[in-house]
């Protein structure tokens, strides 16, 4: 294991992001490296969970002060990782999203797995996202199906229930989705535009910023 501040994205590693907090320790640790070990069976790279749950446990003691920490680990095809972080703070403002022009291929296996190949998110992120101005960018897939943001799974609330789009539409079962859908009152519904327009409230979640309230941006 080693750990460095960045690695190149011209390569495809599988990733993980954590939350990490100094009273807690990691958000749903086995369950990260759960989905890693799974996503590398099925690309056919190598995976220690046990040496990886060490390593991860190692280096979070070595992460100082009383910040919040995002934990960023990705793995290459022989099983070698590396592990990063940054401090983060939790915003309880709500945040504009808008809505990509580009429509995603629900056949695209790579939208299942937690990659690095991600270069239409990238792009939209960096294109809407990099000044602040966006929480998230929103997909729809060729369908018109509304699936996921760029770093985040989406839900609508509507009379009381919440309602997130079903993975087949071409998208990543977060695992902050995983415990909202176990713990919440939710269904799993097929969410055209007219849904995120209509929606109570809409909520963008992942592991790292958990469950965040945001607005259209118009």
């Amino acid at each position: 294991m080693s750990t460095k501040s960045k690695i190149s994205y011209d390569e495809f590693y599988i990733i993980e992001s954590l939350l990490y907090e100094k009273s807690k320790g990691y958000f749903c640790l086995k369950e990260h490296i759960k989905r890693m070990c799974k996503s590398a069976n099925y690309f056919g790279f190598e995976c220690n969970a046990a040496k990886i749950e060490e390593d991860m446990n190692n280096y979070a003691a070595t992460l100082t002060g009383d910040e919040n920490y995002k934990v960023r680990l990705v793995l290459d095809e022989r099983g070698k990782y590396t592990l990063e972080s940054e401090s983060i703070t939790k915003d309880s403002s709500k945040k504009k999203i808008i809505l990509s022009e580009h429509k995603t291929s629900a056949n695209n296996i790579f939208y299942y797995h937690k990659t690095t190949k991600r270069g239409v998110y990238n792009a939209e992120f960096q294109k809407h996202c990099h000044d602040g101005e966006y929480f998230d960018v929103i997909f729809m897939n060729k369908d018109n199906e509304l699936t996921e943001g760029t770093r985040t799974n989406l839900f609508v609330q509507k009379n009381g229930i919440l309602y997130t789009p079903p993975i087949h539409c071409g998208l990543l079962n977060g695992i902050m989705r995983q415990k909202i859908i176990a713990t919440k009152n939710v269904k799993e519904k097929i969410l055209k535009l007219e849904n995120l327009v209509t929606a109570d409230k809409i909520f963008l979640t992942n592991s790292v910023r958990g469950m965040v309230e945001v607005i259209p941006s118009c």
